[in-house]
């Protein structure tokens, strides 16, 4: 009877809600609720110490730092005055290298113009000498920083007299250029002029030849008529006028054939009788 008691029960509890309590389920839901919101509550103060801790952290690390940095100060000012000889120092070499560079640009020039000449003139037009017969690419090719002073001296030849030198043979390969302009412009103009004396005769013969075909094909077509009117024509008349006749001798024939007919058949009922 106890066990049917309390089967009883349970059924009570779980199937029928109307006899719950509830009463304590609502305060049950109001303590959750309330333990949500503080729960929130805490979350949100927690992540807000958090970060005054973090920007205090940075705050303190940064002090540090500007600290720490203070007294090399007076180094880096002499550091900064050692990188500027350097940068100078840096600057006159580079100078020096570019001026070594437009040296070196000024002789592959000259080769260059030497080999471009060498290919269309004789040689001995381009190499020149010197008043010491000193060959000028010889002189060229010299290293400007031997140059101590502005005389000849023996290690080589001063900077000036290679410029006058380098200057000279520019000067004679830009008057040999001009004239090979001026060569192949004249060059260029008779063989315009030629190209259009023969464009010009290239019309006058295609205009020869059509008109030439043009009068063979006159020729040739009547020629053709010539023949059919007079001789094609005329044999074709002459075949059948002869058809003509050949067919008027036929019905003589047959006409002379009904004659000898009739008259052999009197013939036979005369000897017959």
């Amino acid at each position: 009877m106890v066990g049917k008691n309390n089967q009883h029960q349970q059924q009570q509890l779980y199937i029928s809600p109307q006899a719950e309590n509830l009463t304590y389920m609502y305060s049950l839901v109001e303590k959750l609720m309330s333990q949500l919101k503080s729960n929130k509550l805490q979350k949100e103060l927690l992540i807000k110490n958090i970060d005054s801790i973090s920007r205090q952290a940075l705050e303190l690390q940064l002090e540090t730092e500007a600290q720490s940095q203070s007294p090399n100060n007076n180094r880096l000012n002499e550091g900064n005055d050692t990188s500027n000889c350097a940068t100078k120092i840096n600057h006159n070499s580079n100078s020096r290298k570019i001026q070594k560079i437009e040296t070196d640009t000024s002789k592959d020039d000259i080769a260059l113009f030497d080999m471009f000449l060498s290919q269309r003139i004789d040689i001995n037009d381009i190499i020149g000498t010197n008043k010491d017969n000193t060959d000028i690419n010889d002189v060229i090719y010299l290293d400007k920083d031997n140059v101590k002073n502005e005389h000849a001296t023996k290690e080589g030849v001063i900077y000036s007299q290679v410029d006058k030198h380098a200057l000279e043979k520019l000067r004679r390969q830009n008057q040999l250029l001009k004239e090979i302009l001026v060569q192949k412009r004249a060059t260029n103009k008779e063989t315009y002029e030629l190209l259009k004396f023969h464009q010009d005769s290239l019309n006058k013969v295609v205009s020869l030849l059509r008109n030439d075909v043009y009068e063979y094909h006159s020729k040739f077509i009547q020629s053709y008529k010539s023949i059919l009117n007079n001789e094609l024509y005329l044999m074709e008349n002459d075949e059948f006028q002869n058809y003509i006749s050949n067919i008027n001798s036929i019905q003589i024939l047959k006409s002379l054939l009904k004659i000898y007919k009739s008259l052999f058949s009197i013939l036979t009922k005369y000897s017959s009788v």
